[in-house]
């Protein structure tokens, strides 16, 4: 009955295959050849054929027919073709459709009908599709799990080079969810993977690796990466990495106050530009920065240029283009122009969720506004700038103390775990050759042989003993990763005393620090009252959580997390600072909740959830 029902669905699409003469006779000469077929495999082999042919063409309905091949195919048994039609579907629903929740429902309706013990290959790739799906959709967490699954796969056929590429994607998904620690480890072991293969599948995930050191503070270690990256990428005439990394690098000399530094990798990734949307980056960052130079010559011709790019390119929009006409004029002496410029750039920059964008517009309308005689105007927004400044600060230095604190005792453990099983192999050499003496030896020396045995019991006994204490010792090492990650998060909330200590004056000043003084006495003693403040809290998160896992059962736990920061009336740019992510993401996560709770353009998401 299927059969019949294939066969009738691809003769109603004669019609649609005569839009393009040339594809619709291809096409009609596969159909004849299914209509004609007596054999079910060539039957199943020119729908293959014919969904290869139409693939991706909405026009030809190509899903429904791909839909109809990959059912013949699993009537059939023949799941490697299945599979094959599902990974080119997956990647159709999620991309050229846009719709990455139909391609989810798609891929757990496939992955319960096909076994898991063979064709490794197309699994790989099925699952990898699968893990890209959930990431457009927003669900991190089941992405990294699918991304997971793929590389257990790819392990199967000791694809080092495709696990390694996949463990560069679950590097990734950790850095956009905050889990600093993990994402540096997995894209360590991505790249350890990737030496093997080619050049440009390693460069994103080392790229990764340095833009996650840069935002945790760890700039030498970032521009090492980099260094490394850009020496490769020239040897393999990669301009592409060769323009990113320049760019990046150029970026964080600047964050770090290096003009000159700046100066010289943006002139580096002029050299590399590959497409028009990276020249007219590269133009404005080149204006900003001859500008805030005083190189009076240089951001003339840049702006000219600039000018002549946005005439013949009017569809690209550039992030702080306004800012860096503020600072032209700036250093024109046009203060008034430059304020307006100025106020313009502020208003997107409140609106979006980079911290550097507000952090460095902030200082900018500060220098203004002095220059103007405003200095009420001036004072506010150098406020606005050090507040993010110190903040920026303290996060990143409670991530410096955590990770090299764990990379410390990690080392220090893997050293002792790393000398016991050296003497266990060397006691277990030991033991081989007394067994040869026992195997050898004679009646003669009985009495020998009997203490040789029991020399033998005694070492097998201390390499039990020792196995007992590796085991003892990687439990520690895991009862170690725990306390470091309490002991990061209350090295936060210290930073934030310090920055009100810092802030206050006289006897206030006196109190708060007896106060610090007090809580870090109650940290080092791990007092009951330190254990009942957590369990508070945690039971109060747990009631607010109910409530609205009650009313919004979709939700997921990431995005949970995310309502309570906003209910605690954090920001954007401070979310994004505390959980050290990419502040896009946060963006991109408030706009799939504002969806997902069901509200207009103009209800105010921070008043919603403070109603829970």
């Amino acid at each position: 009955m299927k059969l019949f029902i294939c066969l009738a669905f691809f003769l109603g699409f004669t019609s649609v295959f005569g839009q393009n003469p040339d594809l619709g006779q291809s096409v009609s000469d596969l159909k004849q050849k299914i209509e004609k077929a007596s054999l079910n495999g060539d039957r199943l082999k020119w729908m293959d054929s014919l969904c290869d042919l139409i693939e991706d063409k909405t026009e030809y309905q190509y899903e429904a027919i791909a839909r109809q091949t990959i059912d013949y195919a699993l009537e059939l048994d023949s799941t490697r073709v299945a599979l094959d039609n599902g990974i080119s579907l997956l990647s159709y629903l999620r991309s050229d459709l846009g719709k990455p929740e139909q391609a989810i429902i798609f891929f757990n309706d496939l992955r319960d009908k096909v076994p898991l013990n063979k064709d490794f290959l197309e699994l790989t790739y099925f699952y990898d599709g699968a893990a890209d799906s959930y990431e457009r959709h927003g669900d991190f967490d089941r992405a990294i799990l699918n991304y997971e699954k793929a590389c257990t796969f790819a392990g199967k056929m000791n694809d080092s080079i495709r696990m390694g590429t996949l463990k560069s994607y679950i590097g990734e998904l950790l850095c956009f969810k905050g889990d600093f620690q993990k994402a540096a480890a997995t894209l360590q072991e991505s790249i350890e993977m990737l030496k093997v293969g080619p050049s440009r599948k390693i460069f994103r995930a080392k790229g990764t690796l340095a833009i996650l050191y840069s935002q945790n503070g760890f700039q030498k270690e970032a521009k090492k990466i980099r260094l490394d990256i850009l020496r490769e990428a020239r040897i393999n005439q990669d301009y592409k990495a060769l323009y990113g990394e320049f760019y990046n690098q150029a970026f964080d000399e600047w964050l770090h106050g290096s003009q000159k530094e700046r100066l010289r990798y943006l002139d580096s990734a002029r050299l590399y530009v590959y497409d028009d949307f990276r020249r007219q980056e590269l133009l404005v960052a080149q204006l900003s920065a001859y500008s805030e130079n005083g190189l009076v010559e240089k951001m003339k011709a840049t702006k000219h240029m600039l000018d002549e790019h946005i005439k013949t390119h009017p569809s690209i929009e550039m992030d702080e283009y306004e800012l860096a006409m503020g600072q032209y004029e700036y250093a024109m002496g046009n203060f008034k122009k430059a304020a307006l410029w100025g106020e313009k750039e502020y208003d997107k920059a409140i609106a979006m969720p980079y911290y550097e964008n507000t952090f460095s517009v902030h200082k900018f309308l500060s220098k203004v506004y002095s220059r103007l005689g405003d200095y009420k105007k001036s004072l506010t927004h150098f406020k606005a700038y050090s507040k993010i400044r110190d903040s920026i600060e303290s996060v990143q230095k409670a991530n410096g103390f955590s990770y090299y604190q764990s990379l410390y005792e990690v080392e220090k453990k893997d050293m002792e775990i790393a000398a016991q099983k050296s003497k266990i192999s060397l006691l277990d050499k030991q033991n081989t050759i007394k067994r040869q003496w026992i195997l050898f030896g004679g009646i003669g020396v009985f009495v020998l042989l009997l203490i040789l045995y029991y020399r033998h019991k005694q070492k097998a006994l201390e390499n039990k003993i020792l196995m007992a204490e590796i085991t003892y010792k990687k439990k520690d090492l895991k009862d170690l990763a725990l306390d470091i990650t309490h002991n990061r998060q209350w090295a936060l909330v210290l930073a934030e005393k310090l920055k009100d200590v810092k802030s206050s004056t006289g006897k206030r000043r006196a109190i708060e620090l007896d106060k610090l003084e007090t809580e870090i006495k109650n940290k080092i003693r791990v007092d009951e009252t330190t254990e009942d403040f957590h369990n508070k809290v945690e039971l109060l998160s747990s009631s607010f959580y109910g409530r609205l896992k009650e009313a919004y059962p979709d939700l997921t736990k990431s995005e949970i997390r995310l309502c309570s920061l906003i209910r605690m009336n954090m920001n954007t740019k401070q979310i994004a600072t505390l959980q050290n992510i990419n502040p896009s993401s946060v963006k991109t996560s408030r706009n799939r909740l504002r969806k997902k709770l069901n509200l207009m353009p103009g209800d105010d998401l921070n008043a919603f959830i403070a109603s829970y």
